[in-house]
């Protein structure tokens, strides 16, 4: 069996990709030797341990595989892990390409996200790549800067490597409860629905993984957008507390309501015993849309959709709310 390595195995896309490969492949979880493989081991998923921020490290993970999948990244948009996220981001993705010039790699696959594509204040759908300039979320700069490293050394060297583009991924596995996870938890715990302005594209996480697998068999150097179903914030609590036999009931809240929250912790210190679930970037962001259209990963047959509602039971099974 050909050899893929994956690292962020223990995160909700890298745990769900070793899973959908290992029907295929003989896959090794890249992973530190602080973080929690249980579930990895229970699934006889070979571990290797190692920092993707080392490069000796990567590439001794990397030796004598066909093909490496890095989907290791910090997944917060909180200010004080800024400097972390960018740098794990930044390195580990110098690492990767580096890789590719020592080895001998079939192909390589390096997941970013639609974030780097930006919002709109209108429904328009998102079909091309076009990056913006900056972001000030430190998640989003993290992937910005990264992408932008990666697509690089491909147009450079012309590696075999194709960047992914997933929109924000839900469903099945999410251990450690990803932000998006997170968001649909905060819909379904409160007595009544509450929303803002604005809409959001949601995608299963098998979906993503599924799209993956296939393109390690694609010779090329694409990139993909991965998107599920485009939603508006309102209509998506409705459904999420219908599936969960909660009242659908709901009460949108204004940015400036946010906005009033954000600066009462901040002045009253109340942002040191209590975390707010919003940064100021995010609060800016209420009111815009995250629409996108996956058209070259569905032409080229590598995509496939799961129903929204299945998607959406799959991940409220799995919380404990």
């Amino acid at each position: 069996m050909k050899k893929v390595l994956v690292t962020g195995a223990t995160g909700h896309l890298g745990y769900n990709l070793c899973l959908e490969l290992k029907k295929y492949y003989d896959v090794f979880a890249f992973c530190r030797k602080n973080s929690n493989t249980k579930n990895l081991k229970n699934n006889r998923i070979n571990i290797i341990y190692g920092d993707v921020n080392k490069f000796n490290d990567f590439y001794s993970a990397s030796i004598g595989k066909n093909y490496v999948i890095h989907a290791a990244a910090i997944y917060s948009h909180e200010e004080k892990f800024r400097q972390i996220t960018l740098k794990t981001a930044k390195k580990s993705a110098e690492n990767f390409c580096k890789l590719f010039l020592k080895l001998k790699i079939d192909k390589g696959i390096y997941i970013s996200s639609v974030s780097v594509l930006g919002l709109n204040y209108n429904q328009i759908l998102k079909k091309n790549i076009k990056i913006i300039d900056s972001s000030n979320d430190p998640y989003v700069n993290s992937k910005l800067t990264s992408y932008k490293i990666v697509k690089k050394e491909i147009k450079k060297y012309k590696f075999p490597i194709s960047l992914v583009l997933p929109s924000s991924m839900i469903g099945l596995n999410d251990f450690r409860i990803t932000p998006s996870t997170s968001n649909i938890k905060n819909m379904i715990r409160t007595p009544i629905g509450f929303y803002v302005q604005g809409g959001i594209n949601l995608i299963n996480v098998r979906d993503v993984c599924r799209s993956i697998v296939l393109m390690l068999n694609k010779k090329n150097n694409k990139t993909y957008i991965l998107s599920g179903h485009n939603i508006k914030i309102k209509d998506l609590v409705k459904r999420v507390r219908r599936i969960a036999n909660k009242s659908d009931f709901s009460l949108m809240l204004s940015k400036n309501f946010f906005l009033f929250l954000h600066y009462l912790f901040k002045f009253t210190g109340l942002n040191l015993l209590i975390s707010f679930p919003l940064n100021l970037n995010q609060i800016k962001n209420i009111g815009k849309f995250s629409y996108f259209d996956c058209l070259d990963a569905k032409k080229d047959n590598i995509f496939r959709n799961t129903p929204l509602d299945k998607t959406l039971r799959q991940c409220i099974k799995s919380l404990d709310y």
